[in-house]
């Protein structure tokens, strides 16, 4: 059974659902804001075998915003973000069979989740589970490819997606 798709945002005041149309719209509107991927390349610098940044650099990112530089069109980055989208619905359905109690929802679409608080902050984020009293909190889900496997060690986070975790969490609580 999958996911029931939100509508809206059912968490924190002043936190709004951005819908996007299309993926290149949704991309351009990323760049009008620092996302949760990006916060954590802003402090995790990762170096793959051939010593290039895994997710770009402070600079890189600054590039993206100021649209000189499109990085999210590299032909490898979509076919991961491509993947990687069809394996977070796997992952999710695992998450709600190991604990059906955990209202588990998908949204649905483009899309970015911003906060009145944090203007220049947004997160697109995997789902989003409810807890009593309609507590919201973000489920962000990982479907490591073999460019990935290496960074995670002993069942630890790795710090740029616990940063990541943390944007999503304080934008929507």
């Amino acid at each position: 059974m999958s996911a029931p798709e939100l509508s809206e945002y059912p968490g924190a005041p002043g936190c709004t659902i951005l819908r996007f149309p299309t993926e290149e719209a949704w991309l351009d509107a990323r760049r009008n804001y620092v996302t949760a991927s990006d916060a954590a390349t802003l402090f995790i610098d990762e170096i793959d075998e051939q010593g290039e940044s895994t997710y770009g650099t402070p600079y890189t990112i600054a590039l993206e915003k100021l649209g000189k530089l499109d990085a999210y069109f590299d032909d490898e980055a979509r076919r991961r973000m491509w993947f990687s989208t069809r394996m977070e619905n796997v992952a999710g359905e695992y998450w709600r069979e190991k604990d059906p109690c955990l209202p588990t929802f998908r949204f649905s679409g483009f899309h970015l989740i911003v906060n009145d608080k944090y203007p220049n902050l947004a997160a697109t984020l995997d789902f989003m589970f409810l807890k009593e009293k309609g507590v919201a909190g973000p489920l962000e889900v990982k479907a490591p490819g073999e460019h990935m496997l290496k960074n995670w060690k002993d069942g630890e986070t790795p710090l740029k997606f616990a940063i990541q975790n943390n944007v999503q969490m304080g934008l929507t609580n």
